[in-house]
Formats: C-alpha cells, sequence, structure tokens
C-alpha cells in the first residue's frame, strides 16, 4: 500500500433475507523479469514482444475491445521469483486490475492472496481477473472469501476472455457499469445448459454465454458472490477518500484541531461522495439526492488522547448503493 497518514475502512452491508482505475496490467514472467511498462496500443507491444507470444495474446485481446482502453500495462517476475514478492515492487503502480498469464492453479491463487491481503501485505485496493478451463477450481478461492478476485471460465482460455473483461471495465468510470451482459471481442460463447450456468454461478465463477442473440458475459460476480461493481465502487471510494485527505495535509500549513480543522476534512470526504453519486456508485432518494450521510465529531467530542495523539478518530460516512439490475420478473396478464 502507498504511505499514507491516512486510513479508510468501508464495510459492505449486506441486507438480511481515479487513480489507476482505467489501467490493466498483465502480469507474466521471464528470466530476468520483466520491466514495469505502459502501452498505448498493440503496435508498442510488438516492438517488446513477439507476435503470439502470451504477452501479447493478452495485450491483443485488452486492445481489440470497442472502445478500446487507451493504456494496459505489462511487466513480469523473474522465474526464480514468487509472484507475490515481485507483486510487492509494483503495487503503488498506476494500475487497478491485474490479469495473469499463468493458468496454473497454484500460481493464480498464490496472486489472489496477494491481491486479497492474505499475505500480510494488508488489504489491497486492486482487483484480479482470472481464467480457468477448470469450473470446479473457484472453490479453493471462493473458502478463502477473495472478494477482489473474479475467476473467468471458459473451455478455450488461450484467448484471455478475463482480459477482454478488465478492458471493458477499464474503458469506464468505477461505478458507471455492471459486469454482466458485457460482450468481449473475439470471445465465442459458450453453449451450457442453464442447470450449468446456475451452478457455475453458486461456486463464484462467470462464462460468456449468449441470450437473445446477443454474446455476452453471464454474471458480474467475484468468487465471494458479490458483484464486482460494488468491490470496484468500494475500492474507488476509500483511495478518492484517502488521496484527496492526505493531499490536504500536505498541501496545508497545518489542519489545526478545531471544529473548522475537521469540517475541512469532512469536506473532502463530502467531495469524493458527491463524485461518487455522479458517477453512479451512489443511489439517490427519487428526488435526486445522493443518498449518503457523514457523521464527523466536534472538538469538543475528541478525547484528551486523541488530541494530543493529533488523530482524528470517529469520523464515519454512510452510502447506499445505486447497484443495477441483472434481472427481471415480470407478471402479465390476458383479458377477454
Amino acid at each position: 500500500m502507498p504511505l499514507s497518514d491516512v486510513s479508510v475502512r468501508i464495510d459492505i452491508a449486506s441486507p438480511t433475507s481515479s487513480i489507476g482505475f482505467g489501467t490493466s496490467l498483465v502480469l507474466s514472467e521471464a528470466e530476468g523479469g520483466i520491466e514495469y511498462k505502459e502501452y498505448f496500443g498493440i503496435e508498442e507491444v510488438l516492438e517488446d514482444f513477439e507476435e503470439n507470444s502470451e504477452e501479447h495474446k493478452a495485450a491483443l485481446r485488452m486492445f481489440a475491445q470497442d472502445p478500446k482502453p487507451e493504456r494496459v500495462a505489462i511487466a513480469g517476475k523473474d522465474l526464480l521469483e514468487s509472484y507475490v514478492d515481485y507483486l510487492r515492487t509494483i503495487i503503488n503502480k498506476g494500475w487497478f486490475r491485474l490479469t495473469s498469464v499463468t493458468t496454473d492453479p497454484e500460481e493464480i491463487e498464490e496472486i489472489s492472496d496477494f491481491i486479497n491481503g492474505d499475505t500480510g501485505d494488508g488489504v489491497q485496493t486492486k482487483v484480479y481477473f482470472a481464467r480457468t478451463d477448470d469450473e470446479n477450481f473457484v472453490q479453493v478461492l471462493k473458502e478463502k472469501e477473495h472478494d477482489n478476485t473474479l475467476v473467468f471460465y471458459h473451455e478455450d482460455i488461450s484467448n484471455y476472455p478475463e482480459a477482454g473483461l478488465a478492458a471493458v471495465g477499464s474503458t469506464y468510470s468505477v461505478g458507471e457499469i455492471t459486469y454482466k451482459f458485457k460482450n468481449i471481442s473475439g470471445i465465442e460463447p459458450l453453449e451450457v445448459s442453464s442447470g450449468f450456468l446456475n451452478e457455475l454461478h453458486t461456486n463464484g465463477a462467470i462464462t460468456y454465454v449468449t441470450k437473445a442473440g446477443d454474446n455476452q458475459t453471464s454474471e458480474g460476480i467475484v468468487v465471494t458472490g458479490e458483484y464486482l461493481d460494488v468491490i470496484e465502487g468500494k475500492h474507488w471510494v476509500q483511495v478518492n477518500i484517502e488521496n484527496r485527505i492526505q493531499k490536504l495535509f500536505n498541501n496545508s500549513p497545518k489542519v489545526p484541531i478545531t471544529n473548522s480543522g475537521i469540517a475541512s476534512i469532512e469536506d473532502e470526504v463530502i467531495t469524493v461522495l458527491d463524485q461518487a453519486f455522479e458517477n453512479g456508485i451512489i443511489a439517490d432518494d427519487g428526488d435526486g439526492n445522493p443518498l449518503y450521510s457523514t457523521d464527523f465529531p466536534t472538538r469538543e467530542e475528541l478525547s484528551e488522547e486523541d488530541r494530543a495523539s493529533r488523530r482524528l478518530r470517529r469520523a464515519t460516512f454512510r452510502f447506499e448503493l445505486a447497484g443495477a439490475f441483472h434481472d427481471a420478473v415480470i407478471e402479465g396478464e390476458i383479458l377477454f
């Protein structure tokens, strides 16, 4: 995680019964490693990688989307290096969505462990798009509750369907789309039964099918069953609040421990929440007003310990997700 004096924690309350968000990374490996680099077209990729190399195929799938992403990053670990050790060195680069060349289940699990904070690095604000041709593999990640990992099942994984989906996501602002119903250029749909599809979704994976004559992703969930747009919205809000408040600290002679100083911090939170509403992350009340609230303490409500340690605590915010429809049940009646 980047060095910061600001910590934002967001819990997703499920009801009972722009920093790097547009950049996808292709993670590979090679003897001596591959230096992190951003490419602005497939022609640039061909300058560094042979045609039909795994790096080229993944980048080609990304740049083949319409609209295509502005940039794609490629980087790789040394053959003798672990994925976790290498990812630690590039975690602060300007990427958000991660794809990998590897399809080895143990290596995918290792990468997913890191992205989901299982390796002692804390909760990461990145997401991982993995692919597999084994519909049962996702159970391994589901049991670990990896809500930052999406698994794309397909019988032909040589075409990088998950890279195409990551690229589709990178062409929108976070909050503008759901990952269901998305067309991925260059990917053939599977012919599967509704029973197989339901079981796949229950297990936490998605695939590519045809509905009403249109080729599209079958769902937009991560392995825990949560919707990926919810996870991305959570990360967007967290990262932008942390950065705006850090910038406030950096660029002010000081932010005083006064009611006006506390209000200036709260204003930064409100600015991010307003933008999240404009992006479609936060719902409205029916009259066009965003459904969020903030609750910051006054100076008098701060403990002596917090004032002495110069720490603002018990500052909170809440918002209601806008979400997106993924299916519909409509009842009709015929009259005689």
